[in-house]
């Protein structure tokens, strides 16, 4: 049925019947004796993993040791600077906003951050159109303004005295202008 080509010599090619043992060794050209290693070799080779498995443990170690390093410090960091540590010997911690313990003390009103950038202009900006429509005189609506800019609603409680005062003095007859 089929005619396969006939071999004259076992290691020319190899045919669909060879066993894998056979293929093996004719491609490789190796003999059975020469798989073997020898003693020396078996024991240079377990001696290269034992190296290469000690290199990995140490590794992993090393590795082990930098996260637990790094675990602390921020454990530490979260747990905030402890006493004596990291803070400055003589000054005491006191809030912005904490009312003074003399008599004499100063305590401070203004605006302060975002608010205050959109607050004050517009107050101001209500303030000089108010005066316009009220009679209000520039003389007085000016230091209120700048009072506006600088200590936000003091200017602007300023300006309602102003207004009343004006139209206090308007309805009495007397005229400020």
């Amino acid at each position: 049925m089929f005619n396969l080509p006939k071999r004259d010599k076992p290691s020319e090619t190899a045919s669909p019947y060879d066993s894998p043992k056979e293929l093996s060794t004719e491609k490789s050209g190796k003999s059975k004796d020469k798989n073997k290693l020898s003693r020396e070799e078996q024991e240079k080779r377990r001696e290269q993993r034992r190296k290469k498995l000690l290199k990995k443990q140490q590794r992993l170690k090393e590795i082990e040791e930098q996260r637990e390093r790094e675990k602390t410090n921020w454990q530490q960091f979260m747990k905030g600077p402890s006493k004596g540590k990291g803070r400055l010997k003589g000054v005491i911690k006191k809030s912005i906003f904490a009312s003074p313990e003399a008599s004499t003390g100063k305590v401070g009103i203004g605006t302060c951050g975002i608010g205050g950038c959109v607050f004050d202009p517009l107050i101001g900006l209500g303030e000089v159109l108010d005066s316009r429509q009220t009679g209000v005189p520039h003389l007085f609506v000016v230091p209120c303004l700048i009072l506006t800019m600088f200590l936000g609603p003091m200017g602007f409680l300023l300006y309602l005295a102003a207004r009343g005062l004006t139209m206090y003095v308007k309805d009495d007859g007397y005229t400020v202008q």
